[in-house]
């Protein structure tokens, strides 16, 4: 049945919401390590200016991967909601396809019945009408009977 297909799909969606997480964990690491070095800076002045220009240099690095990583995410996170979008639009036609299917199943059991009601009425009309021609018959039997004893 298409359920496996639904599980196998909500299973690679929690694979990605773990990836998010991770990289989420990792950018907030990142954070607080970029949050650190902030004040290094002011601390390493006080040392030779060729201290200094590193500290830039890693400081344009440190910006250039955190840029690296905002755009991972970005897209990573994209990716993952533009698959959770195909796998609900596929998970919603196939409902929709078993929906119509259960309508049309539907009105078949109700046309049957409908069918049957109609052969259980027929059957009652045959049923009344033997039974007339039987009160019918027994009533010209009583007739016959009451004439031969003479009664009449």
């Amino acid at each position: 049945m298409d359920l496996s297909k639904a599980e196998k799909t909500l299973s690679k969606l929690e694979e990605n919401s773990e990836k998010v997480a991770e990289v989420t964990k990792s950018v907030q690491k990142f954070e607080k390590i970029s949050d650190k070095l902030e004040n290094l800076p002011d601390d390493i002045k006080k040392n030779t200016s060729s201290i200094e220009l590193r500290i830039v240099d890693v400081e344009k690095q440190i910006s250039k991967e955190n840029e690296k990583l905002i755009t991972l995410i970005k897209d990573e996170v994209k990716l993952s909601i533009e698959n959770s979008n195909t796998n609900l639009n596929k998970i919603e036609t196939k409902f929709e396809k078993q929906s119509e299917h259960l309508k049309i199943e539907i009105d078949k059991v109700s046309q049957d019945l409908k069918n049957l009601g109609k052969s259980i009425d027929l059957q009652n009309l045959t049923i009344n009408r033997n039974i007339y021609i039987l009160l019918f018959l027994v009533i010209i039997v009583i007739a016959l009977l009451v004439y031969q004893s003479g009664l009449f």
